[in-house]
């Protein structure tokens, strides 16, 4: 599996706008309770991944925040060869 075969995000616009990223589990249990558009929307783990409604009460900012938080989580994960594979690309 190489490191493009890793997602860190999904954006879902057919049906209502929301994204669904990967997080820490204890960042996702305080983030659902502190905010109304943070919760469960696919067959994913609940424990490592929230969705965010983009149509709620979650500021951008914290939005891009969680994407970042999603990405390096997907990034720790990865092996030393997979790691290497997505420096190559990044440029």
């Amino acid at each position: 599996m190489s490191a493009s075969d890793k997602a860190a995000a999904i954006l879902e616009t057919r049906k209502a706008n929301y994204l669904i990223v990967k997080c820490d589990p204890h960042l996702a249990e305080i983030l659902r309770e502190q905010y109304a558009g943070i919760g469960h929307r696919s067959h994913l783990d609940r424990r490592f991944w929230i969705a965010i409604d983009l149509d709620a009460d979650v500021p951008a900012e914290e939005v891009e925040r969680l994407c970042a938080h999603s990405y390096a989580q997907v990034c720790e994960n990865l092996t030393r060869k997979q790691k290497a594979e997505l420096a190559a690309t990044a440029g």
